[in-house]
């Protein structure tokens, strides 16, 4: 999905316009497929939602709205290795605060998430 939306993004005339059409086709994608799984559900969530649950919404929108920002004006490869670094992040603040266990395979993928960053950002 990162070359598609980097591709749209630069193709659109407003990334402004790309970003917030792909938000509300999303959304209204979603609201449909809960609608017909589980109306009681998808009607609850709209009319209580929760403050967590909002502010989540808003940072994933504004965080992958920022993220296709850089990617109409930067290097798609690079934009896209730079993202997945955040897994080491998360392995990293998961091991320290989360106490969370590292197993030797999380260990390597973090591993060669970062050298992949790296050799990008190389050459």
């Amino acid at each position: 999905y990162t070359l598609i939306d980097a591709a749209g993004v630069k193709a659109a005339d407003s990334a402004l316009s790309y970003i917030v059409w792909l938000f509300l086709l999303h959304g209204i994608m979603m609201m449909s497929y809960g609608l017909a799984v589980d109306r009681a559900a998808a009607m609850a969530a709209l009319t209580q939602p929760s403050r967590n649950g909002l502010i989540a919404g808003f940072s994933s929108i504004f965080t992958y709205g920022f993220a296709l920002l850089a990617m109409r004006i930067g290097s798609t490869a690079e934009l896209a290795a730079l993202r997945e670094t955040s897994i080491v992040f998360a392995l990293i603040i998961g091991a320290l605060f989360l106490h969370e266990k590292v197993t030797p395979g999380r260990a390597i993928a973090a591993a060669v998430i970062a050298l992949g960053a790296i050799v990008i950002k190389a050459t």
